[in-house]
């Protein structure tokens, strides 16, 4: 596939673009953990939806249900690391392989 949506970064582009275009969390602690949490939960579902696009992990092309459910069980195994924000699920969880360290 030629398109775009097949280079490695793409799915990076994507988080950053809706994160940043969700605006700030909200005032109150527990808002702000709700807040992020629907954001990460968006993401991973428009991640879903994406009809033809190709996610890469350590060299291999996935399609848009199981680079979702990857993503899900990446954001379950790391816990408390990236359970406040949806910046550090986009840094920790979609953007390199905690295991070779390939994008």
């Amino acid at each position: 596939m030629s398109s775009g949506r097949s280079h490695p970064c793409f799915f990076f582009y994507v988080i950053a673009t809706v994160v940043f275009a969700c605006g700030a969390p909200g005032a109150h602690a527990q808002e702000s953990v709700d807040q992020e949490t629907r954001k990460i939960e968006y993401l991973i579902h428009e991640v879903r939806s994406l009809q033809g696009a190709q996610f890469f992990r350590n060299g291999v092309g996935y399609d848009g249900n199981a680079a979702a459910d990857h993503l899900r069980l990446k954001w379950r195994a790391a816990g408390p690391r990236v359970s406040t924000t949806a910046a550090d699920f986009i840094l920790l969880c979609a953007t390199v392989s905690s295991v070779s360290g390939l994008a």
